[in-house]
């Protein structure tokens, strides 16, 4: 077998071995290459080259067993293996390439660089002197007799190994060598002028190192070789943006549009170019444009809203959103986050009228859709139009009953009117759908105690409060609903252990404590424990008439009937005599304090309202205190 034809064998392993084996991770031994002599990377000399003795068919088995080894995952070997080949013959580039790759695999970039810088140099070299030694085979000449001469037509017949540099190239980059990175690129594209591929890697390379005119040049050549193409011209674009050129790199734009004119999204770069660059009247030109040629282009509308918004005319912004909402090809929920902001923040002249007539738009847009109805509820539930929201999200869950969300809004706004039937209903099918929600266990609790259906209560806040998680507040009003419960079913120490374990999680809840000290004092049960929750209640929160009264209460039912009196007037001050409970809490209190004509008046005024005991007529009629 000939050099040549060895040589040539070797190669084709290479590029075989190089491009189509594994692609793993490959763990190469740190220790064995810091311990490499650098001599052992060596690029020759065409004479010197000319000149040696390989035992030629021991490298290229050594090779193909160093190939295998790789191919099998066994880079250590694989490496031991190369490096025999590279004992025998110290510029074999292709064994200097196999190194570089696996080095760069495992991470060691500087051994990597050393041996593909080798195997470049090496390439030819080697080519050169096969070249001159297969010329000196066949003519029969003393070649070195003209060597700088033969050496130099050879050289210029040489054509660079494409792997071999793109590996350089990649090595420097990585390690932060552009400018050798951007030169081996350029000699890459010198002797392959037509890899365009590499157009774009050399200009990024450039473009790392800051060289935006150059990489621009480069991608030039490129077009000089493909012609006009998106991507390309993307490219330049950026980099004259980045260069601050923004005429330029609005001109490449233009350059697009120029070659189709029909193409809406190339107008669509070039407004956005402008608004990037705050130049929001030339971005509003070119959507204005845009409009002319679609005039139901959506997202033209919308971006012309928000330019105008920018600029601050908000007549033009909100007629410009107006006709882009009318638009159905319009996606909803784009729409809805340009309305959402209002639910944070409707504050201000007109915001709120905007608000509720670009909602309704969407609806007329989408009326199938049921974000559209649930956005409109959300506005007027914040709008306190409680019975318009919770028809708007009544109407959501008949187009989706999927969104939970809703449902929790619609449970607020029953509990919130008392609707307590439908709320037991609502959340009954709810449960259907979500079981593992424990809000609606909690939502249909609250609505079976209102309906004093005190079992079915305590049945489902049992199961619901083994849900809660990592949710406090909301295992607090689990046991405190509880509480009421038990205590109407006059179970007292379940309600009272339900009370306590509230306290536990919540000891400062003024609800929890004015609930639980009005049922004791109710029943006469550990009235001081009652008196100190209820003062607690009340200096946590001063101004509440409800938990003014429940102090009196307990207070009365203590005995201590003057200080009594003097919390159920400040009850009656801070709320007012509209209280049916609250007036004839004082009468009973004035009666005990002997003033029985005084009590008589607020018996009778307590009569007719809501909350009042059974007794109260009874009370009227005998002019005396029942218990």
């Amino acid at each position: 077998m000939t050099l040549n034809r060895i040589f040539l064998l070797i190669l084709l392993l290479a590029t075989l071995v190089a491009f189509g084996a594994c692609t793993g991770s490959k763990e190469v031994s740190k220790s064995k290459t810091s311990a490499l002599p650098v001599l052992s990377i060596r690029s020759g000399s065409a004479d010197e080259l000319l000149k040696r003795n390989v035992d030629e068919l021991l490298v290229a088995q050594l090779y193909i067993d160093a190939s295998k080894a790789k191919m099998l995952e066994d880079f250590a070997q694989a490496v031991e293996m190369y490096k025999k080949v590279l004992q025998l013959d110290p510029y074999n580039d292709a064994a200097q390439y196999e190194l570089a790759v696996m080095y760069f695999e495992s991470g060691q970039y500087e051994v990597s660089r050393q041996y593909i810088t080798a195997a470049v140099v090496n390439d030819s070299i080697n080519f050169i002197a096969n070249s001159l030694k297969k010329q000196q085979d066949k003519d029969s000449l003393d070649v070195a007799k003209n060597l700088n001469s033969k050496i130099k037509e050879t050289a210029a017949l040489y054509k660079s190994n494409k792997w071999y540099l793109v590996m350089k190239a990649d090595v420097m980059a990585y390690i932060g060598a552009y400018d050798e990175a951007s030169a081996t690129f350029a000699k890459l594209l010198n002797d392959h002028p037509d890899e365009v591929d590499y157009y774009f890697d050399w200009a990024y390379v450039l473009s790392r190192k800051g060289d935006f005119k150059g990489a621009i040049n480069v991608y030039h050549k490129a077009e000089s070789i493909i012609g006009i193409d998106e991507n390309l011209i993307m490219q330049k674009q950026r980099l004259y943006i980045e260069a601050g050129m923004i005429t330029e790199a609005a001109a490449e734009i233009q350059r697009l549009i120029d070659s189709d004119p029909s193409d809406m999204r190339f107008y669509q770069m070039q407004a956005e170019l402008y608004q990037a660059t705050e130049q929001p009247d030339k971005a509003i030109e070119i959507y204005k444009g845009m409009l002319a040629k679609d005039p139901n282009n959506a997202f033209a509308l919308l971006s012309i809203a928000e330019l105008y918004r920018y600029k601050g005319d908000r007549q033009n912004y909100i007629g410009y959103l107006k006709e882009a909402f009318k638009n159905p090809d319009l996606n909803i929920d784009s729409k809805i986050r340009v309305i959402y902001p209002y639910l944070l923040d409707s504050s201000g002249e007109g915001k709120k009228e905007e608000a509720f007539s670009l909602a309704q738009i969407v609806i007329e847009a989408h009326p199938n859709e049921a974000k559209a109805h649930a956005i409109y509820g959300d506005l007027l539930y914040q709008d306190e139009q409680s019975e318009e929201a919770l028809l708007q999200y009544r109407q959501a869950l008949q187009l989706d009953n999927s969104v939970y969300q809703v449902w929790q809004q619609a449970f607020f706004i029953l509990s919130e009117l008392q609707r307590y039937e439908e709320l037991e209903k609502m959340t009954a099918d709810a449960l259907e759908l979500f079981p593992s929600q424990p809000i609606i266990y909690f939502f249909n609790g609250v609505a079976n105690n209102q309906l004093n259906q005190y079992l079915k209560a305590v049945e489902i806040l049992n199961v619901g409060k083994v849900l809660v998680i990592d949710n406090q507040p909301l295992k607090v009003q689990f046991y405190s609903s509880l509480g009421d419960a038990y205590n109407n079913l006059g179970k007292f120490a379940d309600s009272d252990k339900a009370f306590d374990e509230a306290l536990k999680l919540d000891s400062k809840n003024t609800y929890v404590l004015n609930n639980y000290s009005y049922y004791l004092s109710l029943r006469a049960a550990d009235l001081e424990k009652a008196k100190k929750m209820a003062l607690l209640a009340n200096t946590l929160e001063p101004e509440n008439g409800s938990f003014q009264d429940t102090y009196a209460w307990v207070l009365y039912r203590a005995g201590e009937y003057e200080e009594a009196r003097k919390w159920m007037e400040k009850a009656l001050k801070t709320s007012g005599e509209d209280s049916g409970v609250l007036l004839e809490h004082y009468g009973d209190i004035l009666y005990k304090l002997g003033e029985t004509g005084k009590a008589l008046e607020y018996w009778q005024k307590a009569m007719g309202k809501d909350d009042t005991t059974e007794l109260l007529p009874k009370k009227i009629a005998d002019k005396k205190l029942y218990e």
